[in-house]
């Protein structure tokens, strides 16, 4: 049945592994993200629909955040009635589909168009991962263009605002220039110790207070706030309170220790006593995310700052996220599990864990209701265990209370059973 520029197939469609079977006769020469595209996700939408005329190739974005900007493509994009309705990336055989790949799928989805487009679907030609924009549910097949139109019609349209639209480009910013991002840790490191004249075996504890603000500031925007980690705006503040920019963040300090409690000590301050040295500091990690990227950036953090002073003593070593997805999907926690990580060093495996059953509440026939009082039981049901200084304790009440920005304050006794659940929130929520 013809239904403008796409036919509509009633029929029960093949999978993409069963088309790939019946269509591609040598897989082994499917080698490159082009040959991806241009011999099996083309020819695949067009037998679930789509016709070449509703599709755009290689589109453009440019994505500025702070002083920095970058140009991504992206690979396919879909629309109907002008449009654009859905956003494929692609990628060769041999890459692992991972939240990276996936959250800079949802990214470039988010950032094509206003409103957003449907769905961003991210596939190596063998695994597909698709996610509907408005409802966050995930699935893993590439929709056909008569369920395309069916969600059209029923999903209620928002535009992202000027907040959010900052996020997704400082997130899509970090995703696509990591190995930046860590030599930009790397110099924050040099400006604290330098600049800021703290030891470099205290420089850690001023980055972990730094990053609690940004992180903090990052959370504010999923209720609308503004993100304040920003040098125009704690300029303004400094020059609205009539103080200097370090004595406006020493207060922006104060407010995200009142919302995540993890200090013991309640005179605890930002040590660093150079105007200068905070501002660069700003200016540096302003532009960049370190809330839910899908990398161990706070694990890199860790390393960057300690290993030439603690790695020796804790032989501390960091599960490349690669193995921790693998790990995980093949557990396959269920949603009233209780997890375990005896071990847990910065928190990857609890935290993928916990992502994991989330993503299963999510895609869940459950009502709000039974959705929210299942998150929560997720999150108790999650526990991490970690040895410092011949200390064994639980992450929660650390200096920082997600992953390994807890090296600084220690849980006295090796039976202190709490769950991990303020380092989840602060992480991904």
């Amino acid at each position: 049945m013809l239904h403008g520029n796409f036919v509509v197939l009633n029929m029960d469609n093949l999978s993409l592994s069963e088309w790939r079977k019946q269509n591609i006769a040598d897989i082994s020469k499917i080698k490159s993200e082009e040959d991806v595209k241009n011999h099996i996700v083309i020819p695949y939408l067009q037998y679930l629909g789509y016709t070449i005329p509703s599709m755009r190739f290689e589109n453009s974005m440019s994505v500025q955040t702070g002083t920095k900007s970058i140009t991504v493509k992206s690979d396919i994009e879909i629309s109907i009635n002008e449009n654009i309705e859905v956003v494929i990336d692609t990628k060769a055989p041999n890459v692992s589909l991972g939240d990276k790949q996936i959250l800079q799928s949802i990214s470039y989805a988010k950032l094509v168009s206003t409103p957003p487009a449907i769905y961003a679907i991210v596939t190596n030609g063998f695994d597909i991962a698709t996610t509907n924009i408005y409802s966050g549910k995930k699935v893993n097949f590439i929709p056909p263009f008569s369920q395309l139109l069916s969600d059209i019609s029923r999903t209620r349209r928002k535009e992202l605002t000027q907040i959010e639209i900052r996020e997704v480009s400082s997130l899509l910013l970090t995703l696509t220039n990591i190995d930046e991002l860590y030599r930009i840790i790397n110099t924050c490191k040099n400006i604290i110790e330098k600049r800021g004249l703290i030891r470099s075996d205290q420089s850690f504890k001023e980055m972990t207070k730094i990053l609690l603000v940004k992180m903090n500031e990052e959370k504010r925007t999923k209720s609308g706030e503004t993100n304040r980690f920003q040098f125009d705006i704690i300029s303004q503040l400094a020059r609205a309170h009539d103080c200097s920019f370090l004595e406006e963040f020493r207060y922006l300090f104060h407010e995200a220790i009142q919302t995540y409690p993890i200090y013991n000590d309640k005179d605890v301050s930002i040590l660093i006593n150079d105007n200068d040295c905070i501002v660069e500091v700003v200016k540096s990690l302003e532009p960049w995310s370190f809330l839910g990227t899908g990398d161990d950036i706070k694990g890199a953090v860790y390393e960057i700052f300690l290993k030439s002073t603690l790695r020796d003593d804790f032989d501390q070593y960091f599960t490349p996220r690669e193995i921790v997805d693998f790990m995980v999907k093949f557990a396959d926690p269920k949603i009233d599990d209780l997890i375990l990580d005896p071990a847990c060093g910065s928190g990857g495996f609890l935290i993928q864990s916990f992502l994991y059953v989330n993503q299963k509440i999510i895609n869940s026939p459950y009502s709000t209701v039974e959705s929210k009082k299942s998150f929560k039981i997720s999150l108790i049901n999650v526990y991490g265990v970690v040895k410092r200084m011949k200390i064994c304790m639980f992450w929660p009440r650390l200096t920082l209370s997600c992953t390994e920005m807890a090296i600084t304050t220690f849980i006295r006794g090796i039976h202190y059973e709490t769950p991990i659940y303020q380092m989840i929130n602060l992480m991904s929520f």
